[in-house]
């Protein structure tokens, strides 16, 4: 956690707290520099930088729901805070665009607090005057999503296989995302589907895997060279979001090219696996 000031701490009378990155940028640029000026700031990126946060008369939140594992951060902060028995504003940055379980939760807390008036709470909408959304910040990492890529003949493919079929065992459920050029998944498994084009609808996956209990391994194919823009990529995400939140884990086998095009997809997943060949030298 960062801490800045132009003040020592003991003639300050109020903190501005930020949750991340997002939050951190929103404070640079819209705060009056007379608050800044009179204000201690504290980034808070983890749950164990809040106990060093000191004591004083006001604080003013601020909360972009594009910062990462905000809700554990917001919840124990608020805990916190509440504690002091003191003035708290919070203002939630709000992106229209964005939805999860997390974010709900955040909300229910908030409004909660704001009810039985424990806190200020002030929500602003990204659309109506904030800066342009920086980057790709709709893009949500999906918590059951796992990335491998590499170059070919890695064994990359064989390793992907092996994991979906121990999954398999343990009665997991498995989505696989073949996006390599021959998509060499669907020699592995039978049941083989286009990604987009698709019914992802709730019904008709669980009653697929329902009936196919001895082999819940679905194979989804999806040229990556449709990946052109931002828009695609759009695309591309809805129907993996759709799709983790029907299985237990997704597999997303990808070649080394779509790494060297700097493809945003890869922040779609909880983890990235890069698989290489040691070549000796000539």
């Amino acid at each position: 956690m960062d801490a800045t000031t132009n003040e020592h701490i003991d003639g300050l009378q109020r903190c501005i707290i930020t949750t991340g990155v997002s939050s951190l940028n929103y404070e640079k640029e819209h705060m009056q520099s007379f608050e800044k000026n009179n204000s201690l700031l504290y980034n808070c990126m983890r749950v164990s930088s809040i106990k060093n946060i000191d004591k004083v008369d006001e604080y003013k939140v601020i909360i972009d729901f594009c910062d990462n594992n905000l809700q554990e951060i917001v919840f124990e902060l608020l805990n916190h805070l509440l504690a002091f028995n003191v003035e708290i504003h919070v203002k939630v940055i709000n992106n229209i665009a964005l939805s999860s379980d997390e974010i709900e939760q955040c909300m229910i807390l908030l409004n909660r607090l704001d009810k039985h008036k424990l806190i200020h709470l002030e929500i602003i909408n990204k659309s109506s005057g904030l800066p342009k959304e920086e980057g790709h910040s709709w893009i949500k990492k999906l918590k059951n999503a796992f990335f491998f890529t590499g170059s070919g003949n890695t064994g990359k493919t064989s390793l992907i296989s092996a994991l979906s079929e121990l999954c398999n065992e343990k009665k997991q459920t498995v989505a696989l995302i073949d996006l390599t050029e021959h998509h060499k998944l669907v020699n592995y498994f039978t049941s083989i589907y286009p990604l987009i084009g698709t019914n992802h609808q709730d019904h008709f996956v669980r009653e697929r895997i329902k009936h196919n209990k001895e082999d819940v391994v679905n194979v989804y194919t999806y040229n990556d060279k449709k990946l052109i823009n931002s828009a695609d990529e759009r695309v591309f995400y809805e129907a993996i979001k759709k799709i983790s939140s029907l299985y237990d884990y997704v597999f997303v086998n990808t070649d080394i090219n779509i790494v060297n095009t700097k493809s945003n997809i890869f922040n779609m997943g909880e983890k990235v696996l890069l698989y290489m060949t040691l070549c000796q030298q000539k």
